[in-house]
């Protein structure tokens, strides 16, 4: 992306890392130098409660994974199971 801000290339690289552990939180990408300036001076609200990712488990081996997408698969498309 040879045109592209380099601020918003940083934020995304941030944002895509596969491992949730290193990748950053929600309030670290809405404070990112690119996003700023749609703050306009105003403070960001905060979380009124705490969201769990606990399906993305960072240790996951691959049977687990194909298990949670089935099931998802499944739960929008259940003619598909049988």
């Amino acid at each position: 992306f040879p045109n592209a801000d380099p601020l918003a290339l940083d934020l995304i690289d941030k944002m895509l890392i596969f491992n949730a552990e290193k990748r950053c939180t929600m309030e670290e990408a809405l404070n990112s130098e690119y996003l700023k300036p749609l703050h306009q001076g105003r403070e960001l609200p905060k979380a009124e409660e705490h969201f769990s990712f606990g399906f993305d488990k960072p240790k996951m081996d691959q049977k687990e994974l194909r298990d949670l997408i089935w099931n998802e698969m499944t739960s929008f498309h259940g003619e598909k199971a049988k």
